[in-house]
């Protein structure tokens, strides 16, 4: 059976991850799972261009000036859609990318230029999402974490 193509943004797993406030950028839209750069103190959604690294990932949503919830602890587990085809034999350990747009992003298991975050496994955990191929559920971490020097 294939998987839905139901890009949500991510989630995370484990019981009662971290949470930590941050202030959303000016001007900024910001979903629940999306993956969250940080500039001047203020967080905004990660795009591959121009960001390096990744603070977290957001569990409330926000607008300019308003204060989001973020999954920020380094060790924090997530999960989400590939945007692409997944091998567990060519993507698992593999630092890849993020792409998508605020609210629908996904981990870029092809693309590696950035490699903010790295593939652990497949995510079997939802319904209509467990095969491998096309729009697989991944567990990742974030590899270049904002608060890790």
């Amino acid at each position: 059976m294939a998987n839905n193509d139901n890009p949500n943004g991510f989630k995370a797993l484990g019981h009662k991850p971290r949470l930590s406030a941050y202030t959303a950028k000016d001007a900024t839209d910001i979903e629940r799972g999306d993956l969250l750069a940080i500039v001047s103190g203020r967080v905004l959604p990660w795009l591959e261009t121009p960001h390096t690294d990744a603070v977290g990932v957001a569990a409330t949503a926000a607008t300019g000036g308003d204060e989001v919830l973020v999954y920020d602890d380094p060790t924090t587990e997530f999960y989400g859609q590939t945007a692409g085809s997944y091998a567990p034999t060519s993507h698992d350990g593999l630092a890849v990318d993020a792409t998508g747009t605020t609210g629908e992003m996904e981990v870029h298991q092809g693309s590696t230029t950035k490699a903010v975050v790295v593939i652990k496994r497949q995510y079997l955990g939802e319904p209509g999402s467990t095969d491998t191929g096309a729009n697989a559920r991944v567990v990742f971490q974030i590899n270049k974490h904002a608060l890790v020097a």
